[in-house]
């Protein structure tokens, strides 16, 4: 249609010569669009990205730009380039499931990084983001298709272990604003690819309750600590009041004393 068109024209016809050169233009303009954009407006996005790729507007060059961009291969590439590039290529799936279907491992690798040593820097959207991903591949058996095995992987691939180290890890971080949709997505990728979704998740919810009444645990001993400090700060400062006036008694009775035996010998 005519909105399908215009944007067409603004977006997927950059002057650059090279076919590089147009899909990394197309590839910026596209991300721009992502930025501070409405739940509303990604829907009208992943329709008009779906138009695209059936048209083929969006080629394989652009594909290749938008993996080279998630998985920081081109330099200087932002968190937010990032996230608009996995989103992008979510969106580009829903037409072509083969582009998820062949980068499982990619996915895995970038978007469910975990380090034991920086649990703190997980992006949590990246994460997000990637289990909409990978739920691409998830397909609904329609007609005679019905007969076939749906696709699973067991539960000890890197997918559901990194899923199950990123929630447990994550979870003090739970009143970030996407901590429960990054879970909520992690749970329907684990539901919609795992061969044993429940055992998956019972050691989850295992953990997380483990991990929370530690730290609960915790806090509770802190603030217990910290209160029995500050009880105890105004009784030694009491009992230093005490001792100090005390001595002041007794300097007071010596200097009585020895001004009273002047004046009898006087």
């Amino acid at each position: 249609d005519a909105v399908v068109q215009a944007y067409r024209r603004l977006y997927m016809h950059p002057e650059e010569a090279s076919e590089r050169g147009r899909a990394i233009s197309i590839v910026k303009k596209l991300s721009r669009l992502f930025f501070n954009c409405t739940l509303g407006e990604l829907l009208s996005l992943e329709r008009l990205i779906f138009e695209f790729m059936e048209s083929g507007d969006l080629n394989r060059h652009v594909i290749q730009v938008l993996w080279e961009r998630f998985t920081s291969k081109i330099p200087g590439t932002t968190s937010d380039e990032r996230r608009a590039a996995i989103m992008l290529l979510g969106m580009a799936a829903s037409a072509s499931p083969e582009i998820v279907q062949s980068n499982v491992d990619v996915l895995v690798n970038e978007g469910l990084k975990y380090s034991d040593e920086m649990p703190n820097s997980i992006d949590l959207q990246i994460v997000m983001y990637t289990c909409v991903v990978l739920q691409k591949i998830i397909v609904k058996p329609k007609g005679s298709d019905k007969l076939k095995e749906p696709l699973r992987y067991s539960r000890d691939h890197p997918m559901f272990v990194s899923l199950f180290k990123i929630i447990v890890a994550t979870v003090q971080n739970r009143r970030d604003r996407y901590w429960i949709p990054m879970v909520e997505q992690a749970l329907n990728t684990i539901y919609g690819l795992s061969e044993n979704p429940d055992i998956t998740c019972e050691e989850i919810i295992r953990h997380l309750a483990k991990a929370i009444f530690d730290n609960d645990k915790e806090n509770k001993e802190n603030l217990a600590l910290s209160t029995q400090q500050q009880q105890q700060q105004p009784l030694v400062n009491g009992a230093d009041a005490e001792d100090n006036n005390e001595e002041r008694i007794e300097g007071e009775e010596e200097l009585g004393g020895t001004q009273k035996t002047q004046q009898q010998k006087q």
